[in-house]
């Protein structure tokens, strides 16, 4: 039987993995952590409906992992004009839902080992060396390690390792799989996790109960005027790249805390200054994320075809979160059914196919791949011109299945190639 091996095992690799196997293909992950889902249990929100239709059509492993995550929905609210279409889930039981995904389908995962180097023929990649030796060898293989730059780019950008959920003192840094093959990464503008959760328990009973019991899930709570006034400036160690943010929220003025079911709050304050707040007085972190100076969240992409595949190489595909600057849910996993579709296409024999410009995927992707700004792309708005001019606005559920019928794609990624 034909192998595909998936470097990384965060949800974009998971989604590489499952679509792989449905297209009949042996896939093995290797994950340098203990867990499965990466930064899964990170935002805890699952939007872009829209392009969640695609995928559920398309049938590849977005759409287990999507489905998956609205049964653990705890809020939802109005996206678009669809009244549930933003799912706010249950953030503590996504990797054991993702394992068992995995499990079911029948796919083997090494746990806590780390790829060091490749074994070339050509441009060819023959193996995949772990840490202690191990050579792996396969058909195909995938590259969704993220895209990271690990605890040396946290000194050099942020301020140090706040021990952040990619947990790099313990397991190691990431490794770029296309570099170590030849492929330089491309480096692009860095984005930073400011974020912090707050365990529910140390808010005061009050705060805890309008932050439940608010629908949606989403709360505004005034911020006190010493912090408005207050200019936190985070001193990056890079003197090009200077940083000041004013404190503010999403409103004017207001703090936005979200249930995850942590409470995830918007704001990137020091500890104590969360406790100057109204039912924060004993806030308690429980993933940094971080308070008082910010994590480097990403920066290295490889450089890839449309159709997901490396360039200048013949089997290496890049998934999820190494196929371009962008970082929503369904747009990261569908990165990954792509990659593992043609993964599996080149391990049979057969030649990779970019998703159809006809749809909103083939159109998302190209575009990001051509240098769009990503920041145009979170959520995958309405109100952007370039969705109108192609008609990808519309969430008329028939219209939207049309197109991936009309494009031939439909249950595409969901069924075993011959």
């Amino acid at each position: 039987m034909a192998q595909v091996v998936v470097i990384g095992g965060g949800v974009g690799g998971c989604a590489t993995a499952l679509t792989a196997r449905k297209a009949g293909c042996q896939v093995e992950i290797i994950e340098r952590m203990d867990s499965l889902s990466g930064l899964g249990p990170w935002t805890g929100q699952l939007l872009g409906w829209i392009l969640r239709q695609e995928a559920k059509l398309m049938d590849g492993g977005t759409s287990d992992i999507i489905q998956l995550m609205e049964s653990l929905a705890i809020h939802t609210k109005p996206e678009f004009d669809v009244p549930k279409g933003n799912v706010t889930f249950d953030v503590t039981r996504i990797e054991e839902g993702t394992r068992k995904l995995i499990e079911e389908a029948g796919i083997k995962v090494r746990y806590r080992s780390r790829v060091a180097d490749v074994e070339m023929a050509g441009n060819q990649m023959v193996a995949a060396l772990l840490e202690d030796g191990t050579q792996i060898k396969a058909d195909a293989f995938v590259d969704a390690t993220g895209r990271t730059g690990g605890v040396e780019w946290c000194e050099k950008l942020g301020q140090g390792c706040v021990q952040c959920m990619l947990k790099c003192t313990i397991f190691g840094d990431r490794v770029s799989i296309a570099a170590k093959a030849g492929v330089p990464d491309r480096e692009e503008n860095w984005n930073y996790f400011p974020m912090p959760f707050i365990a529910m328990e140390s808010l005061s009973g009050e705060m805890r109960g309008r932050i439940e019991g608010t629908p949606g899930g989403y709360s505004y709570h005034s911020i006190p005027g010493e912090l408005l006034e207050r200019d936190f400036t985070s001193e990056w160690r890079r003197s090009d790249r200077p940083v000041t943010t004013r404190i503010k929220g999403k409103q004017e003025g207001k703090l936005e805390v979200v249930h995850v079911p942590f409470a995830k709050c918007t704001l990137n304050l020091p500890l104590q200054w969360w406790r100057h707040i109204t039912g924060f007085e004993n806030a308690w972190l429980v993933q940094p994320l971080s308070a008082d100076g910010e994590t480097v969240g990403t920066g290295f992409c490889a450089q890839r075809e449309d159709t997901m595949r490396v360039k200048g190489l013949a089997n290496l595909f890049a998934g999820g979160l190494r196929s371009g600057r962008f970082s929503a849910f369904v747009e990261v996993m569908m990165a990954g059914d792509l990659a593992g579709h043609n993964a599996a296409r080149h391990a049979l024999g057969m030649e990779p196919l970019p998703y159809p410009s006809s749809i909103m995927a083939g159109f998302f992707f190209n575009e990001v791949n051509s240098g769009c700004t990503p920041n145009d792309w979170i959520g995958l708005g309405l109100e952007d011109p370039r969705f109108k001019a192609k008609g990808f606005s519309t969430t008329d559920y028939g219209k939207i299945r049309e197109r991936v019928v009309t494009s031939g794609w439909l249950g595409a990624l969901g069924r075993k190639l011959s």
